[in-house]
């Protein structure tokens, strides 16, 4: 059972459990009301309230309970679903005086169909669609004349609790109330949420009821708010942990945060003497009290020195690019956290190795703060804790990032909906890191800063000339820069030498004048996914950005045609800023890196690139994607 609190008060919690034989997600919904309110919850593509599908609860005057499958519009108007795909199965609800002293108790369950659409429900969609406000809340409320009884009767029966009545009492502070539903992963109903297995933005909203009925109303006036979960977490058993288990932890010191938007704070530290080699088996963030909302992501790095060697000290923020001198040796990740990521807990056949003799005990703790209002006199202590054992895995495990280079030769004009962006680790590379055997890929956390919207990384391989699509090693239909948890990939996945790893991210600038550019800002983007596999290789950085001599020609003819105040002197930034971003110019750029060939990063964790060829690598050819249930775990099915 999987639990999310929707709001921080704590009045709204949702469980769930997920059945993939029968594909249906079996919710309870605990929620504590005034008895003059309405709730519903539901989900929607991002976290809007806008196109949301939703469960509606209400009471009305009679003291009748009703649930109704409903949906808003782009208007972010309430309607109820032609088709009723939320089955309701039990219900239970008691008046509260302060003191959680219970006036009534009910509970209904349902056997048997649970719960279908009313036709007065359908009456009144169309009702509403066709006349004004008011007159579709008569009708809804009173019906035809002719036909009153019948739908009134139809939608008592079967558009409410069977049989669920109290009267409002004058001093009751609040309803206690427990919806228990199901609902299908995939409906096929258009005004229904498809659920997946990438982040799901879970919806509430509360209002005071004025009438019979919350439906026919707008809902951007009452109060709501969003929180964002797997609904569809994969079925993965998590290994017991040895009894010898302890615990370490990386943190920054008492530090005050700049007062700027971005800051990259770097943290010198050692870890604790460990005389035998030791694995990590999980680790998870440690956020600071009051810092939630300024810890953006953590990276701890090891530093590889040799025996007795040191590092110089470092404790302060970083450089946009690069390191300080004598800390390009902390470069090998053993620990990753992102807003939103819950603890990574390792396969029972896989660790990292830490301790040992000739083990370097030095680490760079990398924080990122995102402070858009640039609040000053803010102390932080976040770090990452890590959980080891002496009794070691069968398989060291390591961490590769693939996707796009951090760099400013990429960029997303202003004013798109879904600019995409794709990041490549191309054949070669692969089959100059991977061992002959492969890896097998276990978790993935995907990444980019505030605009994107979509990512995946597509799965492709090489057999003589035929060109194959395997299922995609990660993919987020709606994916949120404010929820990047590390994502256990249950079963695991076979990746080979010389198979193609293709990291596309789209993202949305429609609020956003000015190109945004690749870059370490939270105001710039990334394209990442870091993937943490088994048996470790020396690969590292798998990524690529536009061949340099592309780009350079394209600010060059759009300077000479155009007269833009572009080229490779100015800046990649600048001439960015400065391009005119018409249809035709956006287009130009679609064009150059869908076409133009790749520089590629083929990096082993001491930052050196793999022996080989890596500029002016020709594209690769890939399939047109396939419709994304068809890439995605069985459980996904097409309408």
């Amino acid at each position: 059972m999987y639990t999310l609190q929707l709001d921080p008060a704590g009045p709204f919690k949702l469980q769930w459990s997920v059945d993939y034989t029968q594909e249906i997600v079996n919710f309870q919904l605990k929620a504590k009301i005034s008895p003059k309110s309405w709730f519903a919850m539901g989900f929607s593509d991002y976290d809007e309230v806008t196109s949301a599908d939703v469960l509606v609860f209400w009471t009305d005057k009679k003291g009748i309970h009703h649930v109704v499958d409903a949906y808003t519009d782009q208007r972010r108007v309430l309607y109820p679903d032609q088709s009723q795909d939320y089955h309701v199965t039990a219900v239970s609800t008691h008046l509260d005086r302060g003191q959680s002293h219970v006036k009534r108790q009910h509970k209904h369950i349902f056997s048997g169909p649970t719960y279908r659409a009313s036709h007065l429900l359908k009456y009144a969609h169309n009702i509403y669609r066709g006349q004004g406000r008011r007159r579709f809340l008569h009708k809804f409320h009173t019906g035809h004349k002719k036909s009153r009884g019948r739908h009134r009767k139809r939608f008592l029966t079967r558009g409410r609790v069977l049989g669920q009545h109290y009267e409002h009492q004058k001093d009751a502070s609040f309803l206690q109330l427990v919806l228990e539903f199901h609902r299908k992963f995939q409906t096929c109903d258009f005004d229904d949420y498809a659920l997946d297995n990438g982040t799901t933005h879970v919806i509430y909203i509360e209002g005071t009821l004025v009438g019979d009925t919350p439906l026919g109303l707008p809902v951007t006036s009452f109060t709501h708010g969003v929180q964002r979960s797997q609904i569809l977490k994969p079925q993965v058993m998590q290994p017991l942990f040895p009894k010898d288990t302890w615990t370490f932890e990386v943190r920054a010191p008492q530090i005050e945060v700049p007062a700027t938007e971005t800051t990259y704070w770097w943290h010198t530290a050692r870890l604790p003497q460990i005389q035998q080699r030791h694995h990590i088996i999980k680790y998870e963030g440690v956020i600071a009290e009051g810092s939630g909302d300024l810890v953006h992501h953590m990276e701890v790095f090891h530093c590889v020195t040799e025996k007795g060697s040191s590092i110089p000290y470092f404790s302060g923020p970083g450089l946009g690019e690069g390191k300080p001198k004598g800390l390009g040796v902390c470069r090998h990740v053993i620990g990753a956290w992102a807003m939103g990521a819950e603890a990574m807990i390792y396969p029972e056949e896989a660790g990292v190795p830490v301790g040992g003799d000739g083990f370097s005990r030095f680490v760079l703790l990398e924080i990122h703060y995102n402070n858009p209002s640039k609040r000053a006199e803010i102390i932080d202590n976040s770090g990452i804790r890590f959980y080891v054992t002496s009794q070691l895995r069968q398989f060291e495990a390591g961490i590769m990032e693939l996707g796009l280079e951090y760099t400013n030769k990429m960029a997303i004009p202003p004013g798109q909906t879904r600019f995409a962006l794709t990041g490549y680790c191309v054949p070669a590379c692969t089959k100059k890191g991977l061992p002959p055997r492969g890896i097998q890929v276990f978790a993935s956390q995907l990444h980019t800063h505030l605009t994107g919207r979509r990512v995946i990384t597509r799965h492709v391989t090489y057999n003589k000339g035929h060109v194959t699509e395997l299922p995609a090693l990660n993919r987020d239909d709606h994916y949120s820069s404010h929820f990047q948890e590390i994502r256990r990939l249950e079963p695991t996945i076979s990746v080979m030498p010389g198979d193609s790893l293709v990291t596309t991210c789209e993202y949305d600038t429609r609020n956003r004048s000015k190109a945004t550019v690749g870059g370490f800002s939270i105001s710039d983007e990334m394209c990442v996914n870091y993937i943490h596999y088994y048996p470790k290789t020396e690969l590292e950085v798998c990524k690529s950005s536009v061949a340099t001599e592309a780009l350079d020609t394209f600010l060059f003819l759009l300077n000479r045609i155009e007269g833009a105040n572009a080229s490779p002197a100015l800046g990649y930034r600048a001439s960015y800023t400065n391009i005119d971003w018409t249809v035709d110019n956006i287009n130009m750029l679609n064009k150059l890196y869908a076409s133009s060939p790749l520089s590629m990063q083929c990096n082993a964790s001491d930052g050196t690139r793999f022996p080989g060829h890596w500029s002016q690598i020709p594209i690769l050819e890939l399939p047109d994607e396939v419709n994304p249930s068809s890439l995605d775990a069985d459980h996904s099915k097409t309408c």
